[in-house]
């Protein structure tokens, strides 16, 4: 299971600005005082409209209990990482907890800076049960593999019995590494699902090591 958050920039920033600060400011923070496993974070470089459902899509695999980050959020890292985020993110933020499915290709690793993305959120049709809606995903994951148009497709679906992705009602969120820089997903349709929120992203990956290095624990009161 990890967690995801799908955040958007303050209005009159630019794409460039947002990333900028969130990179050299904000994920360090992140990582100073939260414990991670892996932490990524996919900015949106392209999107369909320009009303996009979110501007950076966050990823974390936390090394500690949740209740060990509740106690963390009890001092004063909350506070730091409020006053930071006014800085730079709109109130605009969604997530929740997913387990990721791996659809077709290579297992997940180590992506290198600005590791090109295809983001997709999906909706499963009323009509549509799980198991062919699953299948469906499946079939199309393993279509793009083979044909060479993606090295690797993930689906992350929210965790069941849980709260879901907030305000954006989605079923799942797919993911592709595409081989090339043509739109893979834009567009996509199938008989068991509706697609909307299409965008292309630059992934940035905080390399284990680093995390290890930068974990330093809550700041004094």
């Amino acid at each position: 299971m990890k967690n995801v958050i799908l955040v958007n920039r303050l209005d009159g920033m630019s794409r460039d600005a947002y990333r900028d600060h969130y990179e050299t400011v904000h994920a360090p923070l992140g990582a100073k005082y939260f414990h991670f496993h892996k932490y990524v974070r996919s900015h949106v470089v392209e999107s369909e409209t320009d009303d996009v459902e979110f501007d950076c899509y966050g990823e974390f695999w936390p090394a500690a209990s949740a209740a060990e980050t509740a106690e963390v959020l009890k001092g004063p890292v909350a506070q730091i990482m409020v006053d930071d985020r006014a800085l730079f993110m709109s109130t605009r933020r969604t997530g929740g907890n997913v387990e990721e499915v791996l659809l077709a290709g290579a297992p997940r690793g180590i992506d290198p800076l600005r590791t090109r993305r295809e983001i997709l959120l999906l909706r499963r049709r009323p009509e549509a049960s799980r198991d062919d809606y699953d299948a469906a995903l499946r079939a199309i994951a393993e279509d793009l593999v083979v044909a060479g148009r993606a090295k690797r497709v993930i689906l992350d679906r929210p965790v069941a019995g849980g709260p879901g992705l907030g305000n954006i009602q989605a079923d799942g969120i797919l993911q592709i590494w595409p081989t090339g820089t043509a739109a893979v997903l834009r567009g996509l349709s199938h008989s068991t699902f509706d697609s909307f929120g299409w965008v292309a992203t630059e992934s940035y990956e905080t390399p284990p090591e680093q995390l290890h290095a930068s974990f330093g624990g809550v700041p004094p009161t």
